[in-house]
């Protein structure tokens, strides 16, 4: 008798996620509206992970922060009220 179960990770389709402009505000420290324009005028493609951040990264550097998405990262946790447990 054979088992017509699939292995761990076979024939899983990947899992898609989707974030919103506010989303990416509480991030960015931006408003909502200038996420959107940033967007609008291609500084960033919010479906590519890696465009929103290098954009974030950016942000960082003329901010004349460390350069480290952590500390973005740990500024909007603050603001949200949301910790690493």
């Amino acid at each position: 008798m054979t088992s017509n179960k699939k292995s761990f990770g076979q024939g899983r389709s990947a899992t898609k996620f989707s974030f919103t402009y506010e989303d990416y505000a509480g991030l960015m420290g931006l408003s909502t509206e200038a996420v959107r324009k940033h967007a609008q005028r291609g500084n960033f493609d919010p479906s590519d992970l890696v465009s929103v951040l290098e954009f974030m990264q950016g942000r960082l550097k003329r901010r004349g922060m460390s350069g480290e998405i952590e500390d973005l990262l740990r500024e909007a946790r603050d603001e949200s009220g949301v910790h690493d447990g």
